[in-house]
């Protein structure tokens, strides 16, 4: 049987995939790709992605969840965004 803890790792990790995935537009990406730290595009999906792990999450009343994804996913793309280089390809969806 699935704990309160297993589901909601499998909720935040829907939540991921649909951001980095279904609904991040393709011009974000390249933003991202081309100016890195410097792109707006990073930012905004980076909230965007703790705006869905908060909807998916269904705690209400905790932020943690969400500020911890947006400031995971900002740092990580950040990192990895601008990279053009095998390791990049496992390290981030934008590649």
């Amino acid at each position: 049987m699935i704990g309160d803890a297993e589901f909601l790792f499998v909720r935040l990790f829907f939540a991921h995939i649909i951001a980095d995935y279904l609904l991040q537009p393709d011009s974000w990406v390249a933003g991202k790709r081309e100016k890195g730290w410097a792109s707006p595009y990073l930012y905004y999906h980076g909230i965007f992605a703790g705006v869905l792990a908060y909807a998916f999450s269904g705690l209400w009343g905790s932020f943690i969840i969400p500020l911890v994804v947006v400031v995971t996913h900002i740092v990580i793309d950040g990192l990895t965004s601008p990279r053009s280089g095998p390791a990049s390809i496992y390290l981030s969806p934008t590649n």
